[in-house]
């Protein structure tokens, strides 16, 4: 090969290589831009979803949160607070079902763990509400907003003297916490009733064994005084008709002895 055909086949050669890194910077800078403009749009829906829950407008908020969503669809904070969203609007299906996608990210979320919890103590399945707050009390042993949540769903079940001591633990940790301690007061308000109910009641039971064992001693004794009343009549009779008969031997007796055999009185 000569030196003037070695010249062309490198200068292709360069040109070749500098239209691929040309390319190569191209797409770079495209990705990036790309992943600037998704970042900016997830922020700018994210953000205009938070203002709008705080202004009440829940509705609008869930989409703009739908929005960021579709940018970036494990952001937990934007799938948390549409769950508190739903929850404000009282889709409480659909609140539990944001939490979950929540604790499939991030399974020890105690903010996710106590609201769900909430959730089903709406629905009135207070026995699985407690199974949530009990992981964030495994957790977070001191904390107070599930400590009192339990409480509450404690109380739900009627189990009161299990309410008092979750309302106790709470104040054990904050003694100026007034809302456990109004709840606390108002179970025991409850719990007393329920014994002065439980003791008015055994009281009109006792009252009606009591009325029922005089009515039956009544009875008895009425029955008692017909029997012997019977008996005594029964006796009388007999005795009457015994004096009869004897009396009526002794007419017959003496009738007899007037007239002797034998002695016939004659014209």
């Amino acid at each position: 090969m000569n030196l003037f055909g070695f010249i062309v086949i490198l200068s292709v050669a360069i040109i070749f290589l500098s239209l691929n890194q040309s390319d190569a910077q191209a797409q770079v800078s495209s990705n990036i831009n790309s992943s600037g403009a998704n970042a900016t749009s997830f922020d700018q829906f994210y953000t205009k979803g938070n203002a709008l829950f705080h202004q009440g407008k829940y509705q609008e908020a869930i989409s703009d949160y739908d929005k960021a969503l579709s940018f970036n669809p494990t952001n937990i904070n934007a799938i948390y607070n549409k769950a508190l969203t739903l929850d404000e609007l009282g889709r409480i299906n659909e609140a539990i079902a944001s939490y979950e996608k929540v604790l499939d990210i991030t399974p020890n979320d105690t903010d996710a763990l106590n609201n769900l919890g909430l959730d089903f103590d709406n629905l009135g399945n207070h026995t699985k509400a407690i199974s949530y707050y009990d992981r964030v009390l495994a957790i977070s042993p001191n904390d107070t907003d599930t400590l009192y949540n339990k409480g509450l769903a404690y109380d739900g079940l009627g189990m009161h003297d299990k309410a008092v001591f979750y309302y106790r633990n709470v104040l054990d940790i904050n003694p100026t916490d007034v809302d456990a301690l109004n709840k606390l007061n108002l179970t025991y308000n409850n719990m007393n009733k329920t014994q002065i109910n439980v003791i008015q009641e055994l009281d009109k039971t006792s009252l009606f064994v009591v009325v029922g064992i005089f009515i039956l001693l009544a009875g008895a004794v009425i029955v008692i005084n017909l029997a012997g009343r019977k008996a005594a009549m029964r006796s009388k009779l007999e005795a009457e008709t015994n004096a009869w008969w004897i009396k009526s031997e002794e007419e017959k007796s003496v009738g007899t002895k007037s007239q002797p055999e034998g002695e016939w009185k004659g014209i």
